[in-house]
């Protein structure tokens, strides 16, 4: 079952009701100024999430309901190398470094 839709126009300020295929959605339209907008895609985009799907979720946990689709595994996917890629690049360590007589030079 499709949840809300979301709509982000500056200057007008609707609300309304859709209905096709057997589901009902409400259309809501917000201006946001572009300090918020602003957070807000940046929230989206960390989660590797659209905005829409990042407001619904907002929204859905506000009014208390729990999201019935969940997080698919290929959002949690591409969240995670989204996060991954925010880390700085190491070199692998080499065997001696991974070895068990590295931590104990003295025992072997």
């Amino acid at each position: 079952m499709a949840g809300p839709c979301y709509r982000f126009v500056t200057g007008f300020v609707v609300s309304g009701t859709v209905k096709g295929e057997g589901v009902t959605a409400m259309i809501v339209t917000l201006s946001l100024n572009p300090e918020v907008e602003g957070v807000l895609e940046a929230r989206a985009r960390a989660r590797g999430v659209s905005l829409d799907d990042y407001l619904q979720e907002l929204v859905a946990r506000e009014a208390g309901v729990v999201a019935s689709t969940g997080t698919s595994g290929e959002e949690k996917a591409r969240a995670f190398v989204q996060w991954a890629r925010g880390h700085r690049h190491t070199p692998p360590l080499s065997d001696e470094a991974i070895s068990r007589a590295s931590p104990y030079p003295d025992r072997w």
